[in-house]
């Protein structure tokens, strides 16, 4: 199996988790707008963490310029650190996706 088919299949684990934990928390959606609602906090929470991935791209770019290793290494550790959140909460809109999905079988 190829890396990024392999990490595809994490992916898609961590969904398959996070619908699970919850549906066991949560019911079903009971519109189409509710799930929108959560869907959207959903995606902005992962846009807020993938900005902070540029943010600190852009730190590690200066310090590349710089020849600055110790705020390369730092501006490093925070993206490895936020990319971790971003998978997280990708994870979330993914079972959210779902979710609405599951739904809309008892909507229609």
């Amino acid at each position: 199996m190829s890396e990024m088919r392999h990490l595809i299949a994490q992916a898609s684990e961590m969904i398959d988790t996070a619908l699970k934990q919850a549906n066991e928390m949560y019911p079903l959606f009971h519109s189409l707008h509710e799930g929108y609602g959560v869907m959207e906090e959903e995606i902005e929470e992962a846009t807020d963490d993938f900005d902070i991935i540029v943010y600190w791209r852009n730190e590690y770019w200066a310090a590349t310029m710089a020849d600055d290793f110790e705020r390369a290494r730092k501006a490093a550790e925070q993206m490895k650190h936020s990319a971790r959140k971003a998978i997280a909460e990708l994870a979330q809109v993914g079972a959210m996706a779902a979710k609405i999905t599951q739904s809309m079988e008892g909507m229609e």
